[in-house]
């Protein structure tokens, strides 16, 4: 194994697809197919995904038509769903952070402090997708983090589990400084003296997607099953 192309496709397989649906994919891998998944991260990752020609969105399309084409529901459904559970924490962040700025106009740390008292609906709701997007339970990323700890754990890999966990401590605890100076404290006197306030076209769509991704992190409704069904069969070109 070429561990330089094998770090250049771990990279980019991580930034497609997730860093924990691979970590958990590399965690549960035994002595037999560890093999395969070396095979998979150098070769397609590294060699084929790295070599230049076509941008990663590109290379997506084409991905989803050679599974719909393969008829692989599975793996068409996970992307699906991994689409929609990381696009929605992530606008949660985005959406929330646009707010902020707005009431701030500004981005310095400095002058950034109190959202919670500034701006209610935005301040909370950066909170709850710091939390989303680190794992905290029961948002939806924390389907997935699971998974990852209880395959290492189960596949005898105790180890692999407890870096996993100090790893994802060190992400939440550098995060949190960040938010938490954000969040908490009182407001600038210049965020004070902005027009900018919480409104319902500002702040409904923070708040759906985070009630879906509270959702996704739960269980999956029947309708929305249906919905992500659909859109694989939509994909694979099937009535």
């Amino acid at each position: 194994m070429e561990k330089e192309m094998y770090e250049k496709g771990l990279k980019i397989r991580r930034e497609v697809l997730g860093a924990e649906f691979v970590d958990n994919a590399i965690a549960s891998a035994d002595d037999f197919n560890r093999p395969l998944q070396e095979i998979v991260t150098q070769y397609c990752w590294g060699e084929i995904w790295g070599r230049p020609g076509l941008d990663r969105r590109t290379r997506s399309i084409i991905n989803l038509a050679m599974l719909s084409a393969l008829n692989r529901q599975h793996e068409v459904k996970m992307h699906v769903k991994g689409a929609l559970n990381n696009g929605l924490t992530k606008g949660i962040l985005f959406l929330s952070c646009g707010n902020i700025h707005r009431a701030y106009d500004s981005k310095s740390m400095d002058e950034v402090t109190g959202a919670a008292r500034r701006l209610p609906l935005s301040g909370t709701l950066f909170m709850l997708g710091f939390l989303a997007i680190t794992g905290s339970p029961p948002f939806g990323p924390f389907v997935s983090e699971f998974g990852i700890i209880s395959a290492a754990i189960g596949g005898g890999r105790t180890w692999v589990a407890g870096l996993f966990l100090l790893f994802l401590m060190v992400v939440f605890v550098g995060m949190g400084q960040v938010v938490l100076r954000v969040v908490q404290g009182r407001p600038s006197e210049r965020a004070r003296t902005t027009a900018f306030r919480d409104g319902f076209l500002t702040g409904m769509p923070i708040v759906v997607s985070a009630a879906l991704v509270l959702m996704l992190g739960l269980a999956i409704p029947g309708p929305l099953r249906t919905i992500l069904e659909e859109a694989v069969r939509y994909l694979e070109g099937r009535p």
